[in-house]
């Protein structure tokens, strides 16, 4: 079964309740599918912080990210600074919202430290998973990139698999170009969760932090099996169409993960 969870916004970026299966359209590869499972999923979260920025910005970021949900959301902070590649836990699994590091070492985001991040949410408490992206690469020089020793797309692989949401958010103090040279932020709108680029300021960050959680408030869990019977490997476009809404909700922005890659023809072995 093809599985993903969907995230509707309407007023002030806040989740949409109250929705059902029958308010859903489901597109693979614009065929439609049957929607075979749904429920509405409203309770705690598990994030891992992957931490790539300055600690004085980031300190605002997951306090804000944490309180602005009514439940005791489960996190984890990794930080990469390149030994060991991947980057290090420095605070494990935790409901404690003082435990979030003030002080740390400066690192930056990698496939390699997003891969560490969806292996460990692999013994996450709650269903519903994601990882909050924040800062550049190791290096932010276009001319030298980040060496790293995982393809992106390999970890879109496996985040997709896996039915984990990354968002991301990059800062920029200058006006100039935010670079991001190992692609991370592209992994983020595949996966069902958004990149953001913004100045960083307490507010800013904090704000953007707040809006995340409030688009997370509410989301619909769908399932269905593909009728594209094919194990080719290919990636398939998921898309999620709403109807029917109720007008209080105003303008709908609907998403989910972009799509997956279905299952491969295994080999007959000898």
């Amino acid at each position: 079964m093809v599985t993903a969870f969907v995230t509707v916004t309407g007023k002030d970026n806040a989740s949409v309740p109250g929705l059902g299966r029958a308010n859903f359209q489901v597109l693979e590869d614009d065929v439609e599918q049957k929607i075979e499972a749904f429920s509405v999923e409203g309770g705690p979260i598990t994030v891992g912080f992957i931490v790539g920025g300055d600690p004085s910005e980031f300190r605002d970021i997951a306090p804000a990210f944490l309180k602005a949900t009514p439940w005791d959301d489960e996190y984890f902070l990794i930080v990469d600074t390149g030994r060991p590649p991947g980057g290090t836990v420095i605070q494990p699994f935790t409901t404690d919202i003082q435990k979030v590091p003030k002080n740390f070492q400066i690192g930056g985001i990698t496939p390699d430290s997003i891969y560490v991040g969806l292996d460990y949410l692999k013994e996450a408490a709650n269903r519903r998973k994601l990882l909050l992206l924040f800062g550049g690469s190791l290096n932010a020089d276009p001319d030298f990139p980040t060496p790293t020793g995982l393809d992106p797309n390999y970890v879109v692989r496996m985040a997709t698999k896996e039915g984990v949401q990354v968002y991301s958010i990059l800062t920029n103090n200058n006006g100039g170009t935010t670079f991001d040279d190992a692609g991370t932020s592209d992994i983020a709108p595949l996966t069902g969760g958004r990149s953001y680029t913004t100045f960083s300021s307490s507010f800013t960050l904090e704000s953007i932090a707040q809006e995340i959680s409030r688009n997370l408030g509410v989301q619909y869990f769908i399932g269905y099996h593909t009728t594209n019977e094919a194990k080719d490997g290919k990636w398939r476009r998921i898309k999620v169409n709403v109807n029917s809404a109720p007008e209080t909700a105003g303008t709908l922005k609907v998403w989910t993960r972009s799509g997956y890659y279905a299952e491969k023809q295994k080999k007959p072995k000898g």
